[in-house]
């Protein structure tokens, strides 16, 4: 027989821990959960587009083609492979969306599990369900959901 090992393999967590359902997913400036806006008013920059941590595995494999935006914080360098990973938003209207991805790499606290960093696209302004997947390397997540109002 034939086996097919792929570079990469990447899963979004989701909340039920099935691969279904609602995703896990933080706001990156308040830290919460639950339904987003595309904009956050809390946000300490100037810029208030909304981003959202989402935590996956398996995106390790992916290639990273630009050191220039890897990150440095606390004495530990962290690869950005954001330029190597594609996140789709679909909503329940049919329409669907890139969303731009700032980072995507480890994020430092748990063994194995990575973090995407994504910013909403003022189009999802009252989307309702969105269903989201990531793309690396050829190979397609699983489809978990947030909600945008």
């Amino acid at each position: 027989g034939a086996v097919v090992i792929a570079a990469t393999a990447p899963g979004l967590l989701t909340a039920g821990g099935d691969g279904t359902g609602a995703l896990i997913a933080l706001n990156a400036a308040t830290y919460r959960s639950s339904t987003f806006a595309v904009t956050t008013p809390e946000s300490l920059t100037s810029d208030k587009r909304t981003r959202l941590m989402l935590f996956a595995t398996g995106i390790a494999g992916a290639v990273n083609v630009d050191l220039s935006n890897d990150v440095r914080a606390g004495g530990v360098a962290y690869v950005n492979l954001a330029e190597s990973i594609a996140v789709e938003a679909r909503t329940a209207d049919g329409r669907t969306f890139w969303l731009p991805v700032e980072y995507a790499g480890r994020q430092g606290r748990f063994a194995g599990v990575d973090q995407i960093t994504v910013r909403l696209v003022p189009d999802l302004q009252n989307a309702g369900r969105v269903d989201l997947t990531i793309k690396v390397g050829g190979q397609s997540s699983n489809t978990a959901s947030i909600v945008v109002r």
